[in-house]
């Protein structure tokens, strides 16, 4: 009833009409057309599951209107754009973030709540922790385990190996088995966490040790001695029969032996934990003495503590020589050539030297007699 009036529209457009009375009449109306705008519905559009620290992400909303008034959560900051229809945001923290946007239509309408955005942010996997596995193997080991603790955020495992290595299963994974070849070399192993954001920061170095494989030995026969042809590593096996796995001799570990029976021998070469294939197997088929002509000898004190004097009598002038191996057929003395004129009186002193029976070997040109003396301290 006055002359101004305060109206809430609802959704449809209309006519706004007044007109006037008194007691004597009633005025001719006025009409007002009045168009009702809804409120605008603003629509976002850009990446929804950036990575952490990676750079710029750009976000979207209608252009051409007015008024735009961007936010985003705490983790992220806007870099450029604000007053837009677009803006570049970086995000520092990972995790549930949010983008929203208003602005004023053409017609002069803001939207009732502003919209919002649901964004994810994805961050690079965490370092890697420590390796563990075999630290010191030999070239050819194959389906050896080497793992690392999960690496939170990590979709897949990235490892690095040496030459020469490769997995054998689990390559995506942080439990792997490696394989190793022939060839294979010394060198470290890394392992570091992936994602669609990129690689985290590699474990700590793992170094590995591959011993290679020694060659296999070769073996020569002068009776009544085998030799390999490796001064070291040796261990001397025996089979009564042909093709017979063997056994290993005890304490035949020396570069020589002296075999005791008759039958097929070959050495097995290990240096640092790794083994050789066999040696060339050699068929002994004479084992024992073969008699000096004409000569007597004599070895006293038996038993002795390592020295002893070798009594030797021969029929005219000779040359002699004598040789001395322990049980595992290393050779520990060798006279060399020692002209005998009828008598020789030798004192052989093998101190210090430990218990045990040795062998005394005495030559003359093509025949031997081989004696055993006993060490006892």
């Amino acid at each position: 009833n006055t002359l101004s009036i305060t109206v809430t529209f609802g959704t449809t457009s209309g006519n706004v009409s007044v007109f006037a009375t008194n007691s004597c009449s009633t005025s001719t109306t006025s009409t007002l057309a009045v168009s009702v705008d809804s409120p605008p519905v603003p629509t976002i559009t850009g990446p929804n599951n950036p990575c952490q620290n990676a750079g710029l992400a750009t976000y979207f909303t209608e252009p051409g209107m007015t008024n735009y008034v961007w936010t985003v959560s705490s983790g992220g900051t806007i870099s450029s754009g604000a007053g837009t229809y677009q803006i570049q945001v970086a995000w520092s923290t990972a995790g549930a973030q949010s983008v929203t946007v208003n602005y004023t239509s053409l017609s002069g309408c803001s939207a009732n709540t502003p919209t919002n955005y649901t964004v994810t942010v994805t961050p690079i996997p965490d370092p890697a922790g420590g390796i563990t596995g075999t630290p010191v193997l030999c070239a050819g080991s194959t389906g050896i385990a080497y793992s690392v603790g999960t690496i939170t955020n990590a979709v897949t495992y990235v490892w690095i190996l040496p030459g020469g290595a490769t997995i054998a299963s689990g390559a995506t994974t942080n439990n792997i088995t490696v394989d190793f070849s022939s060839s294979a070399v010394s060198g470290n192993i890394t392992v570091e966490g992936n994602n669609l954001c990129g690689d985290g920061a590699p474990s700590p170095p793992y170094p590995v040790t591959v011993n290679p494989i020694p060659s296999a030995p070769v073996i020569t026969y002068n009776f009544p001695t085998l030799t390999s042809s490796a001064p070291s590593g040796n261990q001397w096996y025996f089979s009564p029969t042909q093709g017979g796995s063997g056994t290993a001799i005890p304490g035949a570990t020396g570069q020589t032996y002296v075999p005791t029976e008759v039958g097929y021998y070959w050495s097995v070469v290990t240096l640092n934990s790794c083994s050789s294939n066999l040696s060339n197997v050699v068929n002994v088929t004479t084992v024992g003495i073969a008699s000096l002509k004409n000569s007597t000898v004599e070895i006293y004190p038996v038993p002795n503590n390592g020295k002893f004097t070798v009594t030797l009598t021969s029929q005219g002038k000779e040359d002699f020589s004598i040789r001395i191996f322990n049980l595992t057929g290393e050779k520990i003395f060798d006279s060399g050539l020692i002209p005998v004129n009828n008598t020789l009186n030798k004192e052989i002193d093998l101190r210090p030297v430990a218990n045990g029976i040795y062998t005394v070997e005495i030559r003359n040109g093509n025949s031997m007699i081989v004696k055993k003396v006993v060490v006892k301290q």
